[in-house]
């Protein structure tokens, strides 16, 4: 692991990267004035928080006790010391994400993909224009009930100091991953394959798939297993190359990370606590995916949990046999695998320009 003034410089420079918006993606926090509902200052409601959750959590996730250096795999537990009871879960993502591709090429639903997916795309962007994320409060409520109620934002009318504009807010960014946000082109995968609502579920995809590999000082030499490196550096085969370190966490900053974190912390001191135990250096920014890609795509898996079912069947009803959904559910939801793999695809290249 790189530290240092290097570390430091390249931190500084990811959290300070502003990736511009296309124009499609221009309205995610729309003018206050074209947005919610005017009243006096007396009468402001309340913004109720909404609970943290583990959406898209990692299949795999590791324990205290599952995590040793000679393991090549997380043990299928939540991290040691972690309750997650009471957390409000997240929507699925229309149950078909991680959806096996069971459709053949040949299937005449490949046909409607395309247009299906563009179908889908115009609605997403049309709802991308009038939704409004901010950041979440310092500790989330975990209360089911209280995190289903309908939250608000209260802003002083720009035009008029004695006027607060009552927004609706839609929902919370989502967090960031820590190797995401310190060099986003290397840990692209940390949003395409995961989805972060809480500390716990962020720390154990941090343990699991950021764990630092087995390697050789000498040569910088990176190995599938503890065993098969030991093997290498007996052999006193290899020249020395010089090693700077392999990015990933090692087992003190394992430690360390478990140790350092208190749930009864906001939940940015506790993000920001992670930063510093991997980097060696603090994190000035955003701890959330605020803007750019990682913007676009937590937006989308919220976009698609919420209509991408509904929308699929609307689709095929319209273009397809009305008995569609109800004869091949199978052949429906690889479908929706599918296509929600085309969206991801499309916002990328959108990004890209």
């Amino acid at each position: 692991m790189k530290t240092g003034s290097d570390s430091t410089q390249q931190g500084k420079h990811n959290s300070a990267e502003n990736t511009s918006w296309h124009d499609d993606f221009c309205h995610v926090a729309p003018n206050p004035e074209s947005i919610g509902t005017k009243r006096g200052r007396s009468g402001s409601l309340t913004t109720v928080p909404r609970g943290s959750s583990n959406a898209q959590d990692d299949e795999t996730s590791c324990s205290d006790t599952g995590w040793s250096s000679d393991s090549d795999s997380c043990s299928n537990s939540t991290l040691a010391g972690y309750d997650t009871d009471g957390q409000d879960e997240s929507p699925d993502e229309g149950d078909f994400v991680g959806t096996e591709n069971v459709l053949p090429p040949t299937h005449r639903f490949q046909l409607l993909r395309k247009t299906l997916m563009l179908f889908i795309y115009n609605k997403f962007l049309q709802w991308v224009a009038s939704v409004r994320y901010i950041e979440p409060p310092g500790h989330r409520l975990r209360h089911k009930k209280q995190a289903r109620m309908t939250r608000y934002l209260e802003e002083v009318d720009p035009n008029d100091s004695t006027v607060v504009i009552i927004s609706p807010i839609q929902d919370y960014y989502h967090l960031a991953c820590p190797f995401f946000v310190f060099n986003q082109e290397k840990h692209l995968s940390c949003i395409l394959s995961h989805d972060f609502r809480s500390i716990e579920a962020l720390l154990d995809h941090i343990l699991c798939d950021h764990r630092e590999p087995p390697f050789c000082p000498i040569c910088g030499g990176v190995f599938d297993t503890f065993t098969k490196r030991d093997d290498h550096i007996r052999k006193r085969t290899c020249d020395p190359l010089g090693c700077d370190g392999i990015d990933g966490v090692n087992h003190m900053q394992r430690d360390k990370l478990v140790r350092r974190d208190h749930r009864s912390l906001p939940e940015v001191d506790r993000w920001c606590r992670i930063y510093t135990t991997i980097f060696d250096c603090k994190h000035k920014g955003s701890v959330y995916l605020t803007e750019g890609l990682g913007l676009r795509i937590s937006l989308l898996r919220d976009y698609w949990a919420r209509n991408g079912q509904e929308l699929l069947r609307e689709y095929l009803l319209i273009h397809s046999r009305s008995s569609a959904c109800r004869e091949q559910p199978d052949e429906v939801y690889a479908l929706g695998a599918l296509v929600f793999g085309d969206l991801m695809i499309r916002v990328q290249e959108t990004e890209k320009g």
